[in-house]
């Protein structure tokens, strides 16, 4: 897989998921139009498999360099970006939720939710693309989202 596959696979996904997107974006192209992506953002966690530097290794491999470090302290996040020799690709903005700074029951939870994501396929460079990797019930999630 080249990385215009790889960009390709990721807009499929996401317009499925945010079809306006999709209409937007045809729209500014039957007007004539170029309509570039700026930035690709993805959210991951703090912890293998699924860490920032393990999100971000199929990007490095296609050329991407890491430009800039963040963080948030209030919303208890680090992230970094990455960009392409060719500015008309899109920047990479990968953050992750630094786990060991929220209450034990989230930690818990988030741990036993990244227990359940196989490091095979956190390599595969549609990782980011192919789904929730892990199962979850209703009270996880309330926790989740009170914090």
């Amino acid at each position: 897989m080249n990385l215009q596959q790889l960009l390709q696979e990721m807009w499929n996904d996401y317009t499925t998921l945010n079809p306006a997107a999709k209409s937007i974006h045809d729209l500014l192209a039957a007007q004539g139009e170029t309509v570039l992506n700026d930035h690709i953002a993805f959210r991951t966690y703090n912890l293998e498999p699924v860490g920032l530097d393990r999100v971000a290794a199929p990007f490095l491999k296609f050329g991407y360099k890491p430009c800039g470090e963040y963080h948030f302290k209030e919303k208890k996040l680090f992230a970094r970006h990455y960009e392409p020799e060719d500015m008309n690709l899109p920047k990479i903005f990968i953050s992750e939720l630094l786990v060991e700074q929220f209450s034990p029951a989230l930690q818990a939870v988030v741990k036993k939710l990244v227990q359940q994501v196989d490091p095979k396929k956190v390599e595969d460079p549609r990782f980011m693309c192919s789904g929730r990797p892990w199962n979850t019930d209703f009270k996880d999630y309330e926790l989740l989202a009170k914090e």
